[in-house]
């Protein structure tokens, strides 16, 4: 019992004193919350920040270790998110698209990779599967709060209230929940000093959090950099490096250079953190609006000069000393109009040049950015990636394991391998494992010899790896193959050769082997329902196609899909385009169904509606449900500390809680007139289907008698 090891004074304090050593402090610490409500007042229990962050759970967010967190109110509110500027179609792409390349480094060690805005609403995800530990709970869908006042303390929603990198582990999370994981969050800033974005990790690696937030710092100083580079003001790019690498720099500050933006009036526009670190200074107000005499203790013009001179004696950069006493390596983008060898014949105070003058005068006023390409390129950049990396492994002929879920594309992938490698000419034969019978797979595969069975065909029947020999064989649904045929299967990828059924002599074939499935091999070797040997002879090359909601390219593979099924349905010349509004739920569905899902919605879309533009009226109403799914309701325990919702309203909304439940009477008293019609019920409150589906989500309103 939790009694026996935790004694509770008057004051209600933990006392350590009949604790066995060794035991786990951060469990028994969160165990004596739950029953208390009272965070532990002694560090010797928890880390100072995970006590703090529990104190602010308990006093500042009125949350409780056994809340529901279906129904916990998010203090973050809408009116605060609308009033902030959304990302650019850019910089969201700019940010998935680094997202996904992050969990490329970490897709096989089970982490999860989250993007989040600045306040911790989700925004993108990366390696969170239909089976993940989350999936029951609404914490990886699009638009959910991962903020601390939402869902207690993590690292990404702590990272978010903060403003700084913070990471927890097990029960050291106020959300049971998260418990079985660890959690880091990385402020990600804009060129202009602000967090725009938060990186996160989830990991079920739960032994140290120091190699997981040492990652994530380094992964999101490169996120930094990227941003920086994409998406800084126009202006005058100046670089610096410490003479000293180790001079008060982070690895990961060592890695990036210091960049500067100087605008026309001389004065800087922007820095990145580097810049930053490099120059002393802890504030970003402090520094942008100033000249660089402000900082490094030398103006625009005679650095300027001073690089000219150095070029022409074969020097590098301009070595400075900065205000802060840091010797810097100094490098100036040049413009033209810059002063050459010999300045003007302007001088002051003797045979001082004053280059500060005239050192823009034949320059124009305004200084354009220099255009830089898209983040995800002009054609699909994944699969122009995973393809070249599949022709190049079966240039060495290495057998290839392609896993990613129902839908994502991973036939098509493979076709496009076999038409784009040395096996182009010869045979390409696709097989579904799961679609044939288990008791005539092993005839299918490798054929049989006349007479071998009752029914068989007199001249007998070539096997699809006999047919497919000088080319490709596609072993779909791998997992689904039964156990005993796994070792024959085995036998052919080590020595080429196999038995046909009821024969005696081995057929010797030249065939590539590509499987593919949509569960995972690991976990069935583990309940030994699939051969280990074979899954590591399989595996000599893993390729994962990321589902359709992890893709960092949805907006343009979207338009492209949708251009494709124009063309191919006839619609080439009308040229139907989708609505902002359809385009942002698309961005946020989660596709269970991946691209065959969104070919055919598209397809039907294209067919339904009556104009140019596709609005929400031609999605169909499964559809809309499935992108506002209704909350599951689950609870920990029947002690639940929230309350349940009054069973009859307030009269009058005089309180947040009350105006909500107004609210919902008000959308399940349209929708009952309407016989629940939709359509009919967000006309009669003159809100759109959309905003009614969200409002139904919200509420957990169900139809009584039948699903939506």
């Amino acid at each position: 019992m939790l009694v026996s090891t935790i004694n509770l004074g008057l004051s209600g304090a933990m006392d350590e004193t009949l604790l066995p050593p060794g035991v786990d402090r951060p469990g028994q610490a969160w165990d004596w919350m739950q029953q208390t409500a009272e965070a532990p007042s002694s560090y010797d229990w928890v880390r100072p920040e995970v006590a703090e962050s529990w104190m602010r759970c308990l006093e500042d967010h009125r949350l409780h270790p056994r809340l529901d967190f279906s129904q916990v109110k998010d203090s973050v509110g809408n009116a605060k998110r609308s009033a902030q500027a959304p990302w650019s179609r850019e910089l969201q792409t700019t940010l998935s698209v680094q997202t996904y390349n992050i969990h490329s480094f970490v897709q096989d060690v089970d982490m999860t990779v989250l993007l989040t805005d600045h306040h911790g609403t989700l925004m993108h995800v990366v390696g969170a599967d239909p089976h993940h530990f989350l999936a029951e709970t609404n914490m990886l869908q699009l638009g959910s709060s991962w903020h601390e006042s939402a869902v207690g303390n993590n690292g990404i929603g702590t990272a978010a209230l903060l403003g700084a990198p913070m990471a927890f582990i097990g029960k050291e999370h106020f959300f049971s929940k998260l418990h079985p994981c660890a959690t880091a969050g990385y402020p990600i800033k804009g060129p202009d000093g602000n967090i725009l974005a938060l990186l996160g990790l989830v990991s079920m690696q739960r032994d140290s959090l120091k190699p997981l937030l040492a990652f994530l710092r380094m992964a999101g100083t490169l996120v930094e950099a990227d941003v920086f580079n994409r998406h800084r003001p126009a202006g005058r790019l100046i670089r610096l490096r410490s003479v000293d690498a180790r001079e008060g720099l982070s690895a990961q500050q060592n890695a990036i250079d210091g960049l500067i933006v100087m605008g026309c009036d001389e004065r800087i526009l922007a820095l990145n953190t580097t810049a930053m670190s490099l120059l002393g200074v802890d504030d970003y107000s402090h520094i942008v609006g100033e000249s660089l005499e402000h900082s490094l203790d030398i103006g625009l013009g005679s650095l300027l000069l001073a690089q000219a001179k150095g070029k022409a004696n074969g020097r590098g950069p301009v070595e400075v000393v900065a205000v802060c006493g840091t010797r810097l390596l100094v490098e100036v983008e040049t413009a033209a109009g810059d002063p050459a060898m010999v300045p003007r014949a302007n001088r002051s105070d003797g045979d001082k040049p004053n280059v500060e003058q005239g050192v823009y005068s034949q320059r124009p006023s305004v200084m354009t950015r220099v255009p830089r390409k898209n983040a995800t390129g002009g054609h699909d950049a994944i699969v122009d990636s995973l393809l070249k990396k599949m022709v190049s492994l079966q240039e060495q002929k290495i057998p290839i394991l392609v896993i990613g879920e129902s839908g994502v594309g991973k036939e098509y992938l493979v076709q496009l391998s076999h038409r784009a490698g040395l096996r182009r000419d010869g045979p390409f034969i696709a097989i579904n494992c799961a679609a044939i019978p288990r008791d005539l797979i092993e005839s299918e595969l490798f054929g049989y010899v006349p007479g071998s069975f009752t029914g068989a065909a007199k001249e007998g029947r070539l096997g699809k790896f006999q047919l497919a020999s000088g080319g490709t064989i596609f072993l779909d649904e791998i997992g689904d193959m039964q156990f005993a045929l796994q070792s024959t299967l085995l036998r052919v990828l080590e020595s080429s050769e196999f038995v046909p059924v009821g024969g005696v002599k081995p057929i010797k074939v030249d065939v590539q082997v590509i499987a593919a499935t949509n569960v995972s091999l690991r976990e069935a070797v583990e309940r030994g329902t699939f051969r280990r040997d074979l899954y590591y002879r399989l595996n000599g090359a893993q390729i994962w196609i990321p589902s359709l909601r992890e893709r960092p390219d949805k907006i343009q593979l979207i338009n492209n899909i949708f251009k494709q099924e124009q063309q191919s349905s006839g619609f080439s010349s009308v040229g139907k385009v989708l609505s902002d509004e359809v385009t942002e739920i698309f961005l946020k569905h989660p596709w269970p169904g991946n691209i065959r899902q969104l070919r055919n919605l598209l397809k039907a879309a294209a067919f339904m509606s009556q104009g140019s533009v596709i609005t929400v009226d031609d999605l169909p109403p499964d559809f809309l449900a499935e992108s506002y799914p209704v909350k599951s309701a689950f609870k920990e325990n029947e002690s639940s500390w929230i309350a349940e919702p009054a069973s009859e309203p307030p009269m009058v909304p005089s309180s947040p809680g009350a105006l909500a439940d107004w609210e919902e009477q008000a959308v399940l008293s349209a929708l009952q007139t309407s016989n629940w019609n939709v359509s009919l019920a967000a006309k009669k409150l003159n809100i759109t289907r959309s905003t009614l589906y969200q409002k139904i989500s919200k509420h957990g309103i169900k139809k009584p008698s039948r699903s939506w």
